[in-house]
C-alpha cells in the first residue's frame, strides 16, 4: 500500500471513530496501525514501529472490553504477538 493510501486510511478510520466508538472502528483503525507497524519493521524503523505496535494493541483491547468475544479482534491480538 502506498503511503498517501495509508494516511487516507489512516485519517478516515479517526473521522469514523471520533462519530462512533465502538468494536467496528476501533478494529478498522488498529488494522491500519498492524500495517504501518509492519512497513515500519519492514524498513527497519523499530522505534516507528513499536509506537504503532502500541497503538494497535490499545485499540484492540479497548474493542475487547466492549466485547469480550470478538473473534476478529481476538485474532488481530494473536497477530502482533
Amino acid at each position: 500500500m502506498k503511503i498517501e493510501n495509508l494516511t487516507e486510511a489512516e485519517s478516515l478510520s479517526q473521522k469514523l471513530l471520533r462519530k462512533n466508538r465502538n468494536v467496528i472502528t476501533l478494529g478498522l483503525l488498529a488494522k491500519v496501525h498492524i500495517y504501518k507497524y509492519r512497513e515500519s519493521m519492514r524498513k527497519g524503523l523499530n522505534l516507528i514501529a513499536e509506537a504503532d505496535k502500541t497503538k494497535a494493541f490499545d485499540l484492540i483491547n479497548e474493542g475487547l472490553k466492549m466485547d469480550s468475544d470478538n473473534v476478529t479482534l481476538r485474532a488481530m491480538l494473536e497477530s502482533l504477538k
